[in-house]
Order: structure tokens, then sequence, then C-alpha cells
């Protein structure tokens, strides 16, 4: 980051409230700050591991792909897929838009930039 702190992502496992719910998969963003090494979490609601995320050019917005679930239209399995976007300074994030895409099937659709903030 433009601060000279580190973003990074991570993935794990979150036990439900109740003893007979399962755990379910979360993925979440969090900076550390290189000086003082104190770190704030981000949650981004995404249940996949968080693979396709960028950082804008000042370091206060980052974009992710978030995958909101499979469904079967026909003979193609669907995936419904959110762009969003984080605010790292007010930790509120928006959704800029959603598309539909297949499932194993080119074209693969992945965030790779900013082009103006």
């Amino acid at each position: 980051l433009p601060d000279g702190g580190y973003l990074l992502s991570e993935f794990q496992w979150k036990q439900g409230p109740a003893v007979r719910r399962p755990a379910k998969p979360e993925s979440f963003l969090y900076t550390v700050n290189s000086t003082d090494r104190s770190r704030k979490d981000y949650l981004t609601g995404v249940n996949v591991l968080l693979g396709s995320f960028r950082v804008s050019a000042s370091g206060r917005l980052v974009g992710f792909v978030e995958s909101l679930g499979e469904q079967r239209v026909g003979p193609d399995l669907i995936d419904r897929r959110n762009v969003q976007v984080l605010d790292l300074v007010t930790g509120k994030d928006r959704n800029l838009f959603s598309f539909p895409a297949k499932i194993l099937n080119l074209p693969v659709t992945e965030l790779i930039g900013w082009l103006d903030e």
C-alpha cells in the first residue's frame, strides 16, 4: 500500500453458532501496518478463496469478484458474480455490477486493474 503497509487475503473455516451447524468457509482481507504491526480486518462476504482482487493506485479502494453460487440453467451450470469495491478507509463495500458466468467454460472473468478512481 502507499503508506508502506501490506494488504493480505486469508481464507478460513468459521464454525457456526450452534453446535449442529457446519462450519462455513469465509474469505477476508486485512491490512498490516509495517511500522507498528497493527492489523485491520475487512470481511468480504465471499465464501471461496479470494483469488482476484486489485488495489487502486491510491491504495484506498480494493476491487474483487464475488461468486454468489451455482445454479443449473438448462444444460449449463451458471455462477452469478458480483464485482465489489471495498473502501479500506471506511470499511464499506458496494456492488458495482453483477453478471452470470458459465462454470468451467471460457472465457474466465477476473479483475485485472483500475482505469481511474
